[in-house]
C-alpha cells in the first residue's frame, strides 16, 4: 500500500466528504463499505 499511499489517501477523503453530514459536521462511518476483489492490483482500486 505504501506505494499507492496518494490515491488510497484521497479515496478515504473523497468517501468520506460523500457521507459528511456539513450541517452536523458528522460522519456516520457506517455509510462507507471497503470491498476487496481477488485478483486486482492496488493501483486499480477507485470509489464507487
Amino acid at each position: 500500500i505504501n506505494r499507492c499511499q496518494r490515491q488510497m489517501a484521497e479515496i478515504a477523503v473523497n468517501a468520506i466528504m460523500n457521507v459528511a453530514d456539513m450541517e452536523r459536521r458528522d460522519v456516520n462511518f457506517e455509510l462507507i463499505k471497503v470491498q476487496g476483489k481477488v485478483g486486482g492490483r492496488l493501483e486499480d482500486t477507485l470509489l464507487v
